[in-house]
């Protein structure tokens, strides 16, 4: 198999670093070419993104993923568009190139950042939120409440008292709900049978509640967790509403994705909060539908900063 640079690749990509992805690798291994751990508290996040690297598929040379230099999952930022960001975490960062970067193709004038970063805490996505609306002209915030904030016991009070502070400290921030993959009927039953491989399914990837030791237990701290921030990002739509637009503009992920009437709950998830690859056209298209009655659509592409300003590198600096 060629592992050459193709020349159109090299020219287009100065100064990227380019890693090429196997078949049958898994995600965990090509994600390590550019998601780092980092355990140097407070100053930085625990997981970051690597700047201006490329992966590109052995077989075809073909993109699998690319970050650019503002430490973000997809292409360089272009200056004519007015910047649409996502922030949360591997639901935002998505797999290879991720369901975020399509939205532009719906909405012209629009660029729409992944600012997902995957093991990231709902208290980092604020502060790499605020530190990258610092930096560049980001017009409208789309915020996902995220997974890996109930690891900490005190999730629902963290998450009650951040929320707003973002919603204050952001323009046009718009909330989205958690969605997953469990539902009423089987949290009471023992999630291991629902194990299956991706043959039995007919998918790409088969379904685990989660890593590790799975249990009922879990299931219940899973489903607690979702109700919980779920209610605390509706409540703060109405809360921080103004009298000139209302409420805070919410995306409802989690009614869009219930499984409750869902011949198998497990067709669009992976696990207890992962979309699938195959289900993220449904996601785009109702993401899609939901920015239409939110986004200015008759937004023309303007020059609102300088030619390759795009291209600067920023990252999160001590103390961001």
């Amino acid at each position: 198999m060629l592992t050459h640079i193709p020349d159109e690749i090299t020219f287009r990509y100065q100064g990227y670093r380019v890693f090429f992805k196997r078949s049958g690798q898994s995600s965990r291994a090509v994600s390590d070419y550019y998601l780092k751990t980092d355990r140097r508290p407070p100053e930085y996040a625990s997981c970051r993104i690597e700047p201006k690297v490329l992966v590109l598929n052995e077989q075809d040379h073909s993109i699998f993923v690319e970050t650019n230099a503002n430490a973000m999952v997809g292409p360089r930022i272009d200056p004519r568009k007015r910047l649409v960001a996502f922030w949360g975490d591997s639901i935002v960062m998505g797999y290879g190139r991720g369901w975020i970067r399509s939205l532009s193709d719906r909405f012209p004038g629009y660029q729409f950042l992944n600012g997902g970063v995957s093991g990231q805490s709902f208290s980092e996505t604020c502060r790499r939120a605020v530190y990258y609306n610092s930096r560049l002209p980001i017009a409208y915030n789309i915020v996902f409440p995220g997974w890996t904030q109930r690891l900490s016991s005190d999730y629902g009070e963290d998450f009650r008292l951040f929320l707003p502070q973002l919603v204050g400290a952001l323009p046009n921030i718009i909330l989205c709900t958690q969605p997953t993959s469990l539902n009423t009927a089987m949290i009471d039953t023992d999630p291991r049978q629902y194990t299956a491989t991706k043959q039995e399914l007919g998918f790409r990837c088969g379904y685990e509640l989660w890593t590790g030791d799975v249990s009922v237990a879990l299931a219940h701290s899973f489903w607690t967790y979702v109700r919980t921030v779920n209610s605390i990002v509706w409540e703060t739509s109405i809360a921080c509403r103004n009298a000139q637009q209302g409420n805070v503009p919410l995306i409802d992920l989690s009614t869009r994705f219930q499984t409750d009437a869902a011949p198998d709950f497990r067709s669009d998830f992976i696990d207890a909060g992962h979309f699938r690859v195959e289900s993220y056209p449904a996601l785009w298209d109702f993401v899609c539908g939901e920015l239409e009655t939110i986004l200015p659509l008759q937004y023309s592409v303007v020059q609102i900063r300088q030619p390759g300003a795009g291209d600067r590198p920023v990252v999160p600096a001590a103390g961001a």
